[in-house]
């Protein structure tokens, strides 16, 4: 099971990121692959959020129609015991943002 960090679905999506080759180029495999991937529901609002100041509404809601309609992805609401997972872990491993999930583990494509 593998988590994608909000940054690689924005990066995938907008050209001009640094990044944006490399993500795309993951998307695409794990997509090719079949590769489960569990993601928080709260990744829809990040990115729908950054595309939107990024792109504009429109491209916002396509891109995040996209990301809910992704087949491998299964969401998890963010209840109380898994933020609460998730901010230990941030605590711990002194991470950024609410996109810590316990089933986060590194993939190499």
């Amino acid at each position: 099971m593998y988590t994608i960090d909000t940054s690689v679905w924005v990066n995938a999506t907008e050209p001009r990121e640094i990044d944006h080759a490399d993500s795309r180029g993951f998307l695409r495999a794990s997509a090719a692959r079949s590769l489960p991937v569990v993601v928080p529901t709260l990744v829809l609002v990040e990115v729908a959020a950054t595309v939107g100041r990024m792109r504009g509404e429109q491209r916002s809601l396509r891109v995040t129609r996209l990301l809910a309609h992704w087949r491998a992805i299964t969401f998890h609401d963010l209840d109380r015991a898994l933020a609460d997972a998730a901010a230990d872990l941030a605590r711990v491993y002194r991470l950024r943002g609410a996109d810590v999930d316990k089933t986060s583990i590194v993939l190499e494509y």
